[in-house]
C-alpha cells in the first residue's frame, strides 16, 4: 500500500515539473515573437511600381442614353384601283422589265393598268357626241341672239312665241354641252383610275396580284415603302422620356456585322416625334428617328442602337478600366460590401495635389486610395461630378499592382508592362492570397494599415 502511494506521489511531481518548464518555454516565446516580428517588418523595402497616370480635369461632359429599336419605312403605301377591272399590264422599269417586288420605282411612274378598252370606245362616242352637242349650241346660241335683237328694235319684226322658242332651244342646246361634257369628264377620270400611279419615290414591297386577273374596287395591288428615309422606332421608358424632344440629333450604331467581322457603319439621325401616351403593348413611349437612307444601304427591320445626349453637366471622366470594384469586409461591422475605388498619385512633398511629372526619379510619389460614392456609367468611362484636387491623377496602368501609400515610379504608356484584361485580382480580405508563397509580404500589412 505505501509503495503505491509513494510510486502516485512520484509521477504527479514529475508531471509538475514538466508543465512548469512548458509555461517557462512560452513566455520566452511570446517575449521574443514581437521583436522578431518587428524586424522583418523592417526588412521589408517596397520598391517602386512602375505606373502610366493621366491628369484629370473638369470639363463638360454629355451626359448620353442609348435605346434600342428596329428600322421601318418612312411611308408605306398600300395601293389599288378604284374601279373594278381586269388587270392589263403592270408598269416597267427602266430595264424594261415589268414591275415586280424589290425593283425601285419614281413618283409618277405607271405602276399597274387595267383593261381600258370600252372605257376608251365610250370615250370616243361621247367626244362626238359632244362635238355635235357643241356645233348645235353654236346654232342656237346664233338664233337667240338675232332673235333678242330683233326683239329689241321693237316693231313687231319677231313674235313672243318665237323668240321664247329660240330661247329654249339655246337652253336645251346649253344643258346638252355641259351634259356631254361632264359625261366625258367622268370616262376621263375612269381612265385615270384603271391606272396606278407611284405617289412616291420608293421600292415595291409587296405583289399581290397578277396579270390578266380580276381585281375589285380597291383591292391591294402593290405595298410601296419609302426608304430614301427610314425611321427608327425606339421605345423609352417614363424615367428617360421626358429628356427626348423633337430635333434632337441621334447617333446610330447596328448590330450587323460585314464578312471581316467589321461593325457597319453608324449613322446619325434626328428625333422626328415623340409620342405623348405610352404604348400599350410595350408600356413604353414609341419615339421616331429619322435617318438618310439616300444610298439604300439601309433595310427595314434591321436592329439599331441610338444614343441621346440627354444632359450635359460639368464633370469629370474615368476609363472604367482604371476603375477596380471590389468586395471588402467592413472592419467595424465584419460584413462585406461592394466598393469602388481608384488609385491616384501624388508627390509627397505636396499632400494637396498638383501635376506630376514622367520618369523623374529626383522627386518622391506614392499611391493613394480614392473610393468613389457615385457615378455615372457611359460606354468606357464613369462620369464623376466633384473629384478632390489631390486625386485627380488617376493610375490608368498598373492599378492592379498598388496599395495605399506604396511608392511608385510614373513612366509613359509603353514602358508599363500591360494587365491582362482577364485577370482582375480580387483586392479585398482575401487579397494575401495573390501573393507569391514564401516571400515577405507587406501587402497585407501595408492593407491593415492605411486602407479604411
Amino acid at each position: 500500500m505505501l509503495r503505491r502511494v509513494w510510486n502516485f506521489l512520484s509521477l504527479l511531481a514529475v508531471t509538475c515539473v514538466a508543465a512548469a518548464v512548458m509555461v517557462a518555454v512560452t513566455l520566452t516565446w511570446r517575449s521574443d515573437d514581437p521583436p522578431a516580428q518587428a524586424a522583418n517588418e523592417v526588412e521589408v523595402k517596397l520598391t517602386k511600381t512602375p505606373v502610366t497616370v493621366r491628369r484629370i480635369e473638369e470639363e463638360r461632359v454629355r451626359i448620353v442614353d442609348k435605346f434600342s429599336g428596329r428600322l421601318v419605312p418612312y411611308e408605306s403605301f398600300t395601293l389599288g384601283f378604284e374601279m373594278a377591272g381586269r388587270l392589263l399590264q403592270f408598269g416597267k422599269s427602266d430595264d424594261g422589265e415589268y414591275l415586280d417586288e424589290g425593283m425601285a420605282v419614281r413618283k409618277g411612274q405607271l405602276l399597274a393598268q387595267l383593261d381600258d378598252r370600252l372605257l376608251k370606245a365610250k370615250l370616243l362616242e361621247v367626244t362626238a357626241q359632244l362635238d355635235s352637242a357643241k356645233t348645235q349650241l353654236e346654232k342656237a346660241d346664233a338664233d337667240y341672239r338675232r332673235g333678242r335683237e330683233l326683239q329689241e328694235k321693237g316693231g313687231g319684226l319677231i313674235s313672243t312665241e318665237d323668240y321664247e322658242d329660240r330661247v329654249t332651244r339655246w337652253k336645251e342646246a346649253r344643258a346638252r354641252v355641259k351634259m356631254t361634257e361632264a359625261v366625258a369628264a367622268q370616262i376621263g377620270r375612269n381612265l385615270e383610275d384603271a391606272r396606278i400611279i407611284s405617289p412616291v419615290d420608293g421600292v415595291i414591297a409587296k405583289r399581290y396580284a397578277q396579270m390578266g386577273e380580276s381585281v375589285r374596287q380597291h383591292d391591294a395591288v402593290f405595298k410601296l415603302v419609302q426608304v430614301d428615309r427610314v425611321l427608327l422606332m425606339l421605345g423609352v421608358p417614363e424615367s428617360k422620356i421626358r429628356a427626348i424632344r423633337p430635333g434632337q440629333a441621334v447617333q446610330i450604331e447596328f448590330i450587323g456585322r460585314d464578312t471581316f467581322g467589321n461593325p457597319w457603319r453608324s449613322r446619325s439621325g434626328r428625333v422626328k416625334q415623340v409620342a405623348e401616351t405610352e404604348n400599350e403593348v410595350s408600356k413604353l413611349f414609341d419615339v421616331e428617328v429619322v435617318v438618310n437612307n439616300s444610298d439604300r444601304d439601309l433595310k427595314p427591320g434591321l436592329i439599331g442602337l441610338a444614343s441621346v445626349v440627354v444632359q450635359q453637366v460639368d464633370g469629370y471622366r474615368i476609363p472604367t478600366s482604371s476603375v477596380l470594384f471590389r468586395t471588402e469586409r467592413d472592419p467595424k461591422t465584419g460584413r462585406k460590401h461592394k466598393v469602388a475605388f481608384i488609385f491616384t498619385v501624388r508627390e509627397d512633398d505636396r499632400p494637396h495635389g498638383g501635376p506630376v511629372t514622367p520618369v523623374d526619379d529626383t522627386r518622391s510619389y506614392s499611391a493613394h486610395r480614392y473610393q468613389l460614392s457615385g457615378w455615372i456609367e457611359q460606354d468606357r468611362e464613369l462620369v464623376l461630378l466633384d473629384l478632390p484636387p489631390e486625386h485627380q491623377n488617376v493610375v490608368v496602368r498598373g492599378q492592379h499592382r498598388l496599395v495605399a501609400g506604396r511608392p511608385v515610379q510614373i513612366v509613359e504608356t509603353d514602358e508599363v508592362e500591360l494587365d491582362n484584361d482577364d485577370y482582375v485580382p480580387e483586392y479585398g480580405p482575401d487579397a494575401e492570397a495573390y501573393d507569391s508563397p514564401g516571400l515577405p509580404n507587406p501587402r497585407a500589412a501595408e492593407r491593415q494599415r492605411d486602407d479604411p
